[in-house]
């Protein structure tokens, strides 16, 4: 499910951290248990990569509801995917996605 917005773009160089709150889509009380992360090409983007799934870092789990990874070495021009999957305690699984774009000024 689309996360409802974008994250902010990135720069090459940077290392960002992206997280997802799903805080909403478990039941109350309910916290992760485990994060899958994922990067890839968005069909929309100008460029390719072939190297999208090494971008994205090891998942953190800093809080009950929310996941969060780092993205890292982009390549300038390419529009990507981020997909995250969370598994509850519970065993209920929920997934966002959202989009982000690296350029090499912001």
């Amino acid at each position: 499910m689309y996360a409802g917005e974008d994250f902010v773009q990135t720069t090459p160089n940077e290392v960002r951290a992206l997280s997802f709150d799903f805080e909403d889509a478990f039941v109350t009380g309910d916290n992760i248990a485990i994060a899958t992360w994922s990067c890839g090409v968005a069909v929309d983007s100008p460029l390719p990569d072939p190297n999208a799934a090494s971008h994205i870092g090891a998942p953190i789990l800093n809080n009950l509801h929310i996941a969060t990874a780092t993205l890292q070495q982009c390549l300038s021009g390419v529009r990507y995917v981020i997909r995250c999957i969370a598994t509850a305690s519970s065993g209920q699984k929920a997934e966002f996605e959202s989009y982000i774009n690296c350029n090499e000024r912001i």
